[in-house]
C-alpha cells in the first residue's frame, strides 16, 4: 500500500548485457522495458554502464563513441512506447574526457537528467573515466529522484548531499562485484536509514574476466527495510511502491536532516 499522495513503482532489471554490445543491449532494454510496462512499472533502472558494458579493456573509448544520437533517440523511443521511465548505465564521450555516466528519460522520451559517476573504483576505471562534477536530480511524478553510481552510494556525503537537495529517492546503478557483496548487504541499508530515503540498488549478475558480480538488487523503505530482492545469479525483474506519505511518516518522528542541522554548529561534520 502506497497511501495518499504521490507514489511510484519502482523496477530494477538484473542481469548481464553483452560487454561491447550496444545493439544487443538496446533491444535488452526493450524487452525489459516492456515487460516492467505489464507488470505496472513506472521507472525502470538497469545496471551499471547496461548499455555498453561495464568491462571493455582498451575499447572504452571506441564503444563510446558508438553512443550516438541515434542511440539515445531509441532509448527515448523505448520509453515513450512503453510509458515507463528508464535510468540506464553508458559510457558517455564528451570533450572533456569518457565519463561513466546514467542516464534518465521519462516516459514522454524528454531526457530528465544525467550523471556522471565522481567517485571511480580502482586503477582501471582512474585510468579510462573523468570523474563527473556535481549531484543529478529529477522530479517525476511527485517522486524526487537523486542519482549515484556503484561507489558513489559507499560515501555517506553524497548520500547525505542528496537527502539535503530532496531527494525521496536515491537511484544506483551498479556493478558490484566479489568480495565486496557484504556492501548490498550492510552498508546501502544504512544510507538508506541514515537519510530517510529510499534507495533502489540495481546490480548486475555473471562474470567479466576475473570479475565475479553479486546481484542482490535491493529496493530499500526509508527504514531500511527490504521491499524487494533479487537472487545473487539470475536475471530479475523486482518491482516495489514506493510513496510520498511513507517517507513523510518515517521523518514525522525523528528526522536525521533535522538532528544534523541542530548539532552541526558545535561537531565538525
Amino acid at each position: 500500500m502506497t497511501g495518499s499522495g504521490p507514489s511510484l513503482n519502482v523496477g530494477i532489471w538484473q542481469d548481464a548485457g553483452m560487454p561491447g554490445d550496444i545493439a544487443a543491449n538496446l533491444a535488452s532494454i526493450s524487452k525489459a522495458t516492456e515487460r516492467a510496462s505489464e507488470r505496472g512499472v513506472d521507472l525502470l533502472i538497469f545496471p551499471e554502464c547496461y548499455l555498453t558494458g561495464y568491462f571493455n579493456g582498451n575499447a572504452v573509448e571506441r564503444i563510446a563513441r558508438q553512443v550516438d544520437r541515434d542511440t539515445v533517440l531509441e532509448l527515448q523511443a523505448t520509453a515513450r512506447s512503453s510509458a515507463i521511465a528508464i535510468l540506464v548505465g553508458y559510457y558517455e564521450a564528451t570533450e572533456s574526457g569518457i565519463h561513466n555516466s546514467a542516464m534518465l528519460i521519462g516516459a514522454d522520451g524528454r531526457i530528465l537528467a544525467n550523471y556522471r559517476k565522481r567517485a571511480l573504483f580502482g586503477e582501471w576505471e582512474r585510468l579510462v573515466f573523468t570523474p563527473g562534477g556535481g549531484p543529478a536530480f529529477a522530479d517525476y511524478r511527485g517522486i524526487r529522484i537523486s542519482v549515484l553510481i556503484c561507489l558513489d552510494i559507499e560515501f555517506p556525503e553524497f548520500a547525505r548531499e542528496c537527502a539535503r537537495n530532496g531527494a525521496d529517492l536515491i537511484a544506483v546503478p551498479t556493478s558490484l562485484m566479489e568480495p565486496y557483496g557484504h556492501i548490498v548487504d550492510r552498508l546501502v541499508p544504512a544510507r538508506s536509514i541514515e537519510n530517510q530515503v529510499y534507495v533502489a540498488y540495481a546490480n548486475r549478475i555473471g562474470r567479466e574476466h576475473e570479475m565475479h558480480f553479486v546481484g542482490k538488487s535491493v529496493i530499500l523503505d526509508p527504514e531500511g527495510a527490504e521491499l524487494a530482492r533479487a537472487s545473487c545469479d539470475l536475471p530479475e525483474l523486482i518491482c516495489a511502491d514506493i510513496s510520498k506519505s511513507t517517507l513523510s511518516a518515517a521523518r514525522s518522528g525523528f528526522s536525521y536532516l533535522g538532528e544534523v542541522s541542530r548539532i552541526r554548529k558545535s561537531v565538525e561534520f
